[in-house]
C-alpha cells in the first residue's frame, strides 16, 4: 500500500497492490494536513487483507486510527490515546505467533 496527501485539500489517497504490482484498489480518504501512515494486513483471519491509516507522526496530529476493507470500504476508527493533542500515531501490523 502506498499513499500521496494533497494538503491543499487536507484528502489522502491510497492505492494498494499485489504482489506483481497490478493494483486492486485506489480511493481517498481526510486526513490531516500533514499526512498519514499506513499499513495492511490481514487483522481478521479471513485471508484479505485490512488496510490500516494512522494520521502520521507530527505535533497536535490526532491519534486516529482507521480500518478499511480490502476495497477500500471503511470499516472502523479509534483514538489510540486519549489526549487529542499528541503527536500523531504510526501504525503497523504482523502476526504474533500462538494468539
Amino acid at each position: 500500500v502506498t499513499a500521496v496527501l494533497d494538503p491543499r485539500v487536507k484528502i489522502a489517497t491510497i492505492w494498494a497492490y499485489e504482489a506483481d504490482g497490478t493494483q486492486v484498489v485506489e480511493f481517498s480518504i481526510d486526513s490531516s494536513k500533514k499526512g498519514v501512515d499506513i499499513a495492511a494486513g490481514d487483522i481478521d483471519y479471513d485471508g484479505v487483507a485490512e488496510i490500516v491509516v494512522g494520521e502520521g507522526v507530527f505535533k497536535r496530529s490526532p491519534s486516529r486510527i482507521r480500518i478499511y476493507d480490502a476495497d477500500g470500504s471503511f470499516r472502523s476508527e479509534f483514538m489510540a490515546f486519549d489526549n487529542p493533542d499528541v503527536y500523531g500515531v504510526k501504525v503497523s501490523l504482523g502476526k504474533l505467533v500462538g494468539y
